[in-house]
């Protein structure tokens, strides 16, 4: 059966779009009963029109896809006909940029500031105006599914049905990677870099190790900023490290090509993950690329990590700015060799349902829920 798959447009830099191949791989190879038939925006626009009656959409939906929301919107007052399944990234938001205007007030500080309220207090309206009666939900988190929910029973005169797929592991099988064998331990990082994703927290933590006198894991970063405030809090990052003379225990590495990311992820001990809560739920594709190699992690307590991870089974968790509980979970790596292969072990228990068989396998029920109705 054929499935239109309204994506992002191909791009190694979107993580989305990044996602959807993966997914389209897992469901080939596990669920080939089941075509995806793969169309941005602008495609879908092009032949949405033309579909044979109750097709099937299947479109993935973040919070910089307004795109993605816009021709929904469009479809749904020409072909309403059209069933759909939906994923939501970053409940309980959809999109930011919903509608042409909003689009615009991305240019300025000023502007965005003023969308951000509009959405936090009424982006309902413009969702009601999207979505379908017939329509189905899918979030990648288990926690997403519980706030969509209560948004939609909150804001909407239907409730539609809302379903919890786990994000793919990025390895199919996935690995089992030993700990290297380093005299010195390391603590990786790796993705865009923004003020939100917390450097900064991992050099001060390093930083009130040198001051204690305890041995702290070499820090390797791979990450680049893709905006001017990213860029600009990098800068204030590697200033600290200059600061605190912590040029020999701290790299930074630049862009980390996908093909280079397993050489990577096997060199090091744990994976950190120090980022702030920015009031959505979303999977971590960073985490996933962690479990698919089996590499524990160093993690914030925000509200997707506190439901995504076991704390003290594949890792630590810890509150996002208190910088003497990174500082004594970086210690653990390097005095505490039982404990954090251990955590190895736990992340090879956690990680069964993220396979790709088990999730084309849950996808494909739910494919065949709409393909009944």
């Amino acid at each position: 059966m054929e499935i239109i798959y309204l994506t992002p447009k191909l791009h190694p830099l979107n993580g989305i779009s990044q996602y959807a191949s993966l997914l389209c791989s897992a469901m080939k190879k596990y669920a080939p009963e089941f075509v995806f038939r793969r169309v941005d925006d602008m495609e879908f626009e092009q032949c949405y029109r033309s579909l044979p009656k109750h097709s099937i959409i299947m479109a993935e939906m973040s919070v910089g896809e307004g795109k993605i929301f816009q021709a929904l919107r469009r479809q749904k007052k020409q072909r309403p006909d059209l069933r759909r399944l939906i994923t939501i990234h970053d409940p309980p938001r959809f999109a930011v940029e919903m509608t042409p205007l909003l689009e615009k007030m991305s240019a300025f500080t000023l502007t965005r500031a003023l969308r951000r309220l509009f959405l936090d207090a009424l982006d309902w309206t413009l969702e009601r105006d999207m979505i379908q009666q017939c329509d189905i939900f899918v979030t990648l988190t288990p926690l997403g599914k519980q706030i969509l929910e209560e948004k939609f029973k909150r804001f909407f005169p239907f409730v539609p049905q809302v379903f919890y797929v786990p994000h793919l592991l990025y390895l199919d099988p996935p690995e089992c990677a030993p700990a290297p064998t380093s005299s010195v331990p390391t603590l990786g990082y790796f993705g865009y870099i923004n003020p939100h994703k917390g450097l900064h927290i991992l050099i001060e933590a390093a930083y009130r190790l040198k001051k204690e006198n305890k041995p702290c894991p070499r820090l390797v970063i791979y990450g680049e900023p893709i905006t001017r405030k990213g860029s600009l809090y990098l800068q204030r990052v590697q200033g600290l490290v200059q600061k605190y003379a912590l040029t020999d225990s701290v790299q930074f590495r630049g862009y980390l090509d996908e093909p280079e990311i397993m050489a990577f992820l096997r060199s090091v001990n744990a994976l950190a993950m120090p980022y702030s809560d920015l009031g959505f739920v979303s999977a971590s594709g960073v985490l996933q690329w962690a479990r698919s190699v089996g590499i524990p992690v160093l993690a914030s307590k925000t509200q997707a990590f506190t439901s995504l991870l076991a704390d003290g089974v594949e890792g630590r968790t810890i509150a996002t700015h208190d910088i003497a509980g990174w500082a004594e979970a970086m210690h653990s790596i390097v005095v505490e060799h039982e404990t954090w292969q251990r955590f190895r072990s736990g992340v090879i228990m956690q990680r069964a349902d993220a396979e790709w068989k088990s999730v084309a396998t849950r996808l494909s029920h739910i494919l065949q829920i709409i393909q009944r109705s």
